[in-house]
């Protein structure tokens, strides 16, 4: 009951209204004493609106069974730059990251593995040609890899001194990569288009910090130092 009064604050549009009706049958079946403890938690529950652009829950369906059937997809999608123009692609997982949706597809055009924005997409078509998947990566994976440097004027790569689940705890996925260097160490990729802005977040998330690449990262901690 709880997840389902949450899910009215969902990125994907359409589907509160589907929760709210799920919620109402629900509530109709509760045994008294749990439905006063649910409303209790209702009650007293503020839930911040949802930031970034929605989902159409039309795509995602459409996307989702067009990946378990293995048949191919056709949309419009929006680059980040704005260019717009049509993909044909060979679906095959749909990720979540934070707020945000994401496909992993083989990109038909380019020959090689995509990751598109399903809040970018438009005019989703499942058409009717069958496709034999291929081997697949770590869709979390890819998607995390993706992500942390996917668009970004500079690729940082950061050794620190911080357990990776501690780091991992300040950097969102959909921000950069945290592998473990040891116990206690870790290594931080991540794409930015602001060295003094990256430079201020790595020297907050540990005592000590080495610099992989780019140099340039030195010369913005060395201001901040100065």
């Amino acid at each position: 009951a709880v997840s389902l009064r949450l899910a009215t604050q969902a990125t994907v549009e359409g589907i509160g209204d589907a929760s709210v009706r799920a919620l109402g049958k629900l509530e109709q079946v509760m045994p008294g004493p749990l439905r006063e403890r649910v409303a209790a938690v209702q009650e007293t529950t503020v839930a911040l609106a949802p930031g970034g652009a929605r989902v159409d829950v039309g795509a995602v369906t459409d996307l989702a069974t067009a990946a378990r059937g293995r048949v191919q997809v056709r949309f419009g999608y929006v680059k980040r730059g704005g260019e717009t123009g049509e993909r044909r692609v060979e679906p095959y997982h749909l990720v979540v990251a934070g707020r945000r949706w994401y496909l992993l597809a083989w990109d038909l055009d380019r020959d090689d593995w995509r990751v598109f924005r399903v809040d970018r997409t438009s005019d989703v078509h499942v058409t009717t040609w069958r496709f034999t998947p291929r081997p697949c990566p770590d869709p979390a994976e890819h998607v995390r890899q993706a992500l942390g440097t996917r668009g970004q004027r500079h690729t940082i790569v950061v050794r620190l001194s911080a357990p990776a689940d501690a780091v991992r705890d300040q950097v969102p996925p959909t921000i950069g990569v945290v592998t473990e260097d040891g116990p206690d160490r870790c290594v931080l990729t991540a794409g930015t288009d602001d060295l003094m802005g990256a430079a201020w977040h790595v020297l907050a998330l540990a005592d000590a910090v080495e610099v992989v690449s780019p140099p340039e990262l030195v010369d913005a901690m060395a201001v901040l130092a100065a």
